[in-house]
C-alpha cells in the first residue's frame, strides 16, 4: 500500500466520503500545534487522495520542502511568480463548456489571469498545517477581490477579477477542508446574504448555498451592525462625558457603564465578528474612553485568536499617546501665567512665548 494510503489508514479507493472519514479520524489523533509536521504529512496524504478519487491518476509524491510565496498585488509579484504546489488534482473545468470559452481571445484576457493566480495563491495558505490570523487575513484580501463591483466589461484593473473566477473560489470552498471561519468571512465580505436573484446570485449563489450547508443558521444570528454602531455612539459620548469631569465618583460610574456594555450578548457577539473589527471597532477602541480601552486589552491579551487582536491593541496605545498629550495640553492653556522668573520647567510660558 503506498505512503499517502497507509498515513490514512485506507486501502487505495475513489470514495471521496470515506477518505473524508478518515482525515477526520486521523486528525484527531495528529493535532497541528503538537505535531505540525506530523499534520502537513497527513494533509498532503489528504490531497493526494482526493486527487485520485476525483479522477486522477495515482499521483507522485510531492516535494516535501514548501517555497515562499507572494499573494497578487503584493510588492515584488508578478504572473511568474509560480510556486510549485501540491497536487491539485485534475483541473474542475477540464469537460465544461467553460473550457472552450477560456480559449477565445475575448477571455485570454489579464483579470483571468489574476482569477487563477488567486486560486493558486489560497491553494498555498491551505497547504499550511493551521489557519492562523495572518493566513486568514490573506485569503480575506483575495476574497475581497470577488465583490460584484469588480465583475465589469471595462478596461482590466488590478482588483478587477473574470466572472468564471469565482467557479474557482466555489471549487477550492468544495475541495479544500476549510475552518468555520473562513466561510464566516466569505459570507461578510462578498455579501452572500443578498445573493438571493439576479447578478448577484448567478455570481454568489453557489457559493452562498455552500456557506449555508457548512453553516445554516448564519443568516439568522448575523450582527446588526448597524444598529450596534448607533448604541455605540451613545454609550461613547455618555462614558468619556463622564471621565472627564474630574470626579471620582464620575470615573467609577464610567467603569460600572463600560462593563454593563461590554456585557450586553450583542457585544459579546460582536467582539468576535470580524467584519465589525475591521470595519468599526478599529474606530470604537480610539474614541470610546480610558477604561473601553483597559477592558479591551485584556480581552485580546486572554484571546489571542480574536479578530483584531493582532492589530488593535496598538491602535489602543496610539490612542492613549494622544490622549495624554491632548490633556497635557488642556492644562496647559488652563494654567495661570508665571510669576516671577520663568524656568524650563514652565510649559505654559514656552507657550505663550512660541505663540506670540
Amino acid at each position: 500500500m503506498d505512503e499517502f494510503w497507509s498515513v490514512l489508514g485506507l486501502e487505495p479507493t475513489r470514495d471521496s466520503a470515506a477518505i473524508k472519514r478518515a482525515y477526520a479520524e486521523q486528525t484527531k489523533l495528529c493535532h497541528p500545534e503538537e505535531d505540525p509536521e506530523g499534520f502537513l504529512v497527513l494533509r498532503q496524504a489528504y490531497r493526494r487522495a482526493l486527487a485520485y478519487a476525483e479522477g486522477g491518476a495515482q499521483p507522485e509524491k510531492p516535494e516535501a520542502e514548501e517555497p515562499a510565496f507572494r499573494l497578487p498585488g503584493e510588492p515584488g509579484w508578478s504572473l511568474t511568480d509560480r510556486p510549485p504546489l501540491l497536487d491539485e488534482g485534475p483541473n474542475p473545468f477540464a469537460d465544461h463548456e467553460a473550457a472552450r470559452a477560456f480559449l477565445s481571445p475575448r477571455c485570454l484576457e489579464q483579470p483571468l489571469a489574476w482569477s487563477f493566480a488567486d486560486y493558486r495563491a489560497l491553494l498555498q495558505l491551505a497547504n499550511w498545517a493551521h489557519w492562523t490570523e495572518t493566513l486568514l487575513e490573506k485569503a480575506g484580501k483575495i476574497l475581497e477581490f470577488y465583490v460584484l463591483e469588480n465583475f465589469q466589461d471595462r478596461k482590466p484593473m488590478p482588483s478587477q477579477r473574470h466572472p468564471a473566477g469565482m467557479r474557482l473560489i466555489d471549487y477550492f470552498f468544495q475541495r479544500e477542508d476549510l475552518p468555520q471561519e473562513l466561510y464566516r468571512m466569505a459570507w461578510q465580505r462578498l455579501n452572500l446574504k443578498t445573493a438571493l436573484m439576479g447578478r448577484a446570485k448567478l455570481l454568489h449563489g453557489a457559493l452562498r448555498q455552500r456557506v449555508l450547508e457548512k453553516i445554516p443558521d448564519i443568516a439568522e444570528n448575523e450582527l446588526d451592525r448597524a444598529k450596534l454602531n448607533r448604541e455605540f455612539e451613545v454609550f461613547r459620548r455618555t462614558v468619556c462625558a463622564l471621565e472627564d469631569t474630574g470626579d471620582p465618583a464620575d470615573w467609577a460610574k464610567a467603569g460600572a457603564e463600560t462593563q454593563a456594555f461590554l456585557a450586553r450578548p450583542e457585544m459579546q457577539k460582536a467582539l468576535w465578528d470580524r467584519k465589525f473589527a475591521e470595519d468599526s471597532m478599529k474606530y470604537h477602541v480610539q474614541w470610546t474612553g480610558e477604561h473601553f480601552a483597559e477592558a479591551l486589552l485584556a480581552f485580546y491579551a486572554q484571546n489571542e485568536t480574536a479578530p483584531g487582536a493582532l492589530t488593535l491593541p496598538d491602535l489602543i496605545q496610539a490612542s492613549r499617546r494622544r490622549a495624554v498629550i491632548q490633556r497635557r495640553n488642556r492644562q496647559d492653556s488652563a494654567a495661570a501665567a508665571p510669576e516671577g522668573r520663568p524656568s524650563l520647567r514652565n510649559r505654559p510660558f514656552f507657550r505663550c512665548v512660541f505663540d506670540s
